[in-house]
């Protein structure tokens, strides 16, 4: 893979490493049907687990234990493992292991476990990312089901595990004491603690619901990714709205770009729709287009394109009048013209908390200005419903290189528009124009006050004809609507001078 951006962006591969999984999705979607009594009922699709809903030979008692995601919790289904485990004296690791077994099929082990890693990783306020084993695990000599998961962190706490099998601290709770076990017997609490810093627990009410484990924002130092910045930047953040926009709601986009600089969280977009245009050079528009993604973060890119697909199949039809937030969509993305801001998706299409959302695509924000793949990195923020694309510079290599890879297109974005600022500073005399302003972009990012420097960056291409174009035609378009007004005034003043002028000779 030839390496484009060495120069351009050494950060850590955020967009390549800990990223959100389809066993992820799994996890959350059952626990959702579960939490809303559906789960008996469960339709198996591609991402469904199949065997949840079938042979829930415990789930009256689950629910009588009340899981809240508060740490008690965990003490009652302790006591419901134990009631299990006296009824049943002789489960050892090979019965609960043998597929005669009843315990093989049954959901409520792979429930308890999915509910338990949430669990821990609200405690530890650490986002778990579910993995299914790709190697075969054994306990004792018995290959444990093909189908386990794994809960991986990426956590900063020193000396303790950061990846556990959640299914086998309930195999502990329930198997019964024996001289030929591999694992010790050993309660669901007690195996919790051992996975959760001690610290993290000081004041919390364990009768009480745990928080929402945080978003699951793609790696990104800011403080690294900013510190080398200078001038010719600030042409390379900002955008210039074009004349349609005065009066759109995406212009809010625009005005939020300095929070989402400076506090956004970096997670996937995935293109459900978007203008022709932004396929191609032949046309330099910067235009509008329709995106799904995960304010959580935690939805890979192959889901967000099953959503986005689902979404854009939504295109002239009339769905139910009885989902109503679904007709509404159809309409809009049939409309083509319509703003749909911070969507949340319906449970009917999707039970991830999802959003879908109109957003203006800078081209120059991209790496070679054109779309050349549905998913790329977008900042979003807890503040404002406004998402936009993380300006490429910032992206990690990998994805950098595979998006120009995979494209015939050889230009690069960032190169053309310092090379464009170095030589014709177009921005200068447009200022008023241009969004965010100099000073709250200076005030944002302090490193955009230094002085030019260029010696570090080598381009892709030299080629800057199509920032040159994308630039004057929006410099061109706003020129154009501030002095229609005066040319109509104008042309109505040498009207009544001609009427004047025709008067005196007749």
């Amino acid at each position: 893979m030839t390496n484009h951006t060495s120069a351009l962006n050494s950060q850590k591969p955020f967009l390549t490493q800990y990223q959100p999984s389809i066993g992820t999705v799994v996890v959350l979607e059952t626990l959702h049907n579960f939490f809303n009594e559906v789960s008996s009922q469960t339709v198996s699709t591609e991402l469904d687990d199949p065997e949840i809903g079938h042979s829930f030979t415990y789930e009256s008692q689950i629910r009588e234990c009340h899981l809240d995601y508060s740490l008690n919790s965990i003490k009652r289904i302790d006591k419901l493992l134990l009631s299990i485990k006296q009824s049943l004296p002789d489960l050892t690791e090979d019965k609960i292991l043998s597929s005669e077994d009843p315990f093989y099929n049954d959901s409520m082990i792979k429930l308890l476990s999915y509910y338990l890693g949430e669990l821990i990783g609200r405690a530890r306020r650490e986002v778990p990312v579910w993995h299914y084993c790709s190697e075969a695990h054994f306990i004792g000599n018995k290959k444990a089901r093909t189908d386990i998961m794994s809960v991986e962190f990426d956590s900063d706490f020193q000396d303790l595990c950061d990846w556990f099998i959640p299914i086998q601290i309930i195999y502990q709770a329930l198997l019964a004491s024996n001289n030929f076990g591999v694992l010790p017997a050993q309660t669901v609490w007690q195996s919790t603690l051992d996975l959760i810093p001690p610290h993290v627990l000081d004041g919390v009410d364990f009768d009480q619901p745990l928080p929402p484990v945080p978003t699951m924002s793609l790696y990104f130092d800011r403080k690294k990714a900013f510190a080398n910045l200078d001038k010719a930047d600030l042409a390379y953040l900002q955008m210039m709205p074009p004349s349609w926009m005065k009066d759109d709601a995406l212009y809010e986009q625009l005005n939020q770009l300095a929070t989402l600089y400076k506090t956004g969280k970096v997670v996937w977009a995935h293109i459900v729709q978007a203008n022709v245009m932004l396929f191609s050079t032949d046309d330099v528009y910067s235009c509008p287009a329709e995106v799904v993604y995960d304010p959580t973060g935690r939805t890979p890119v192959a889901h967000l394109a099953e959503i986005a697909h689902e979404l854009y199949a939504l295109k002239n039809t009339t769905p139910d009048a009885n989902e109503p937030e679904i007709l509404e969509y159809a309409k809009h993305i049939t409309n083509e013209r319509t703003r749909m801001v911070g969507f949340d998706i319906p449970n009917s299409i999707t039970p991830l908390p999802l959003k879908s959302t109109t957003m203006f695509i800078w081209r120059l924000h991209l790496p070679n200005g054109v779309l050349t793949q549905a998913a790329f990195p977008v900042l979003i923020s807890d503040t404002t419903e406004a998402v936009t694309v993380l300006p490429a510079k910032f992206w990690d290599e990998a994805y950098y290189n595979k998006w120009l890879e995979e494209s015939y297109i050889r230009a690069d974005m960032y190169y053309g528009v310092r090379k464009l600022y170095e030589s014709e500073n177009p921005w200068k005399k447009n200022e008023k124009y241009l969004r965010p302003k100099v000073a709250e972009l200076i005030d944002t990012i302090p490193s955009l006050a230094n002085e030019i420097s260029f010696s570090s960056y080598n381009p892709i291409s030299n080629d800057i004809d199509f920032v040159k174009a994308s630039i004057y035609q929006s410099l061109e378009d706003r020129q154009e609507e501030g002095i229609s007004p005066i040319k109509i005034i104008i042309g109505v003043l040498i009207f009544v001078a001609i009427l004047k002028i025709i008067k005196v000779f007749i």
